[in-house]
């Protein structure tokens, strides 16, 4: 169910009650192409919620405790697209996450633009910024092997990434 079959990208928002506020302001005057589902204080206690109506994306503000291996956990129980926010600028930290099955990992001076961008994208079962978008956030390495990305551009396939 995404936003470009015309259905709004259902979002859990999970943060500390006043960035959880704002976060869910934010969501909900973005227009018709979201769906708050949820807004937690913690992982656990979103995770029953998350058990029950899996969104097609999670808000998870990485600063507030959380780690890579949080990330991976909720990928591997049960494939959870996350966005990760955070106010790390550590690359190797935010490659961490990306590796730990984040779908997006925001540093929270992007704005909120880029946000509700990367909740679109990841409702939409997409990475951002997109793979071949190298610009947007240079420390991260892309996510396709370099093999597939070449045949991908023999092909003429226009997502390829340059390389």
């Amino acid at each position: 169910m995404t936003a470009f079959a015309g259905i709004p990208v259902q979002v859990h928002l999970v943060a500390p009650p006043l960035v959880c506020w704002g976060l869910q302001r934010l969501v909900q005057t973005a227009g018709s192409q979201f769906i708050l589902v949820g807004c937690s204080a913690t992982l656990a206690e979103a995770l029953p919620m998350l058990g029950r109506l899996p969104p097609d994306g999670i808000v998870l503000d990485i600063d507030d405790g959380y780690s890579a291996n949080d990330v991976a956990d909720l990928y591997d129980r049960s494939r959870l697209k996350v966005v990760a926010i955070t106010c790390s600028s550590n690359p190797a930290y935010l490659q961490q996450l990306q590796d730990a099955g984040a779908r997006c990992v925001l540093q929270k001076r992007d704005g909120p633009s880029a946000l509700l961008k990367a909740i679109e994208a990841v409702g939409n079962g997409e990475t951002y910024p997109a793979t071949g978008d190298r610009s947007r956030v240079p420390v991260l390495q892309p996510v396709a092997a370099p093999q597939a990305a070449e045949a991908a551009a023999v092909d003429g396939d226009p997502r390829a990434i340059d390389s």
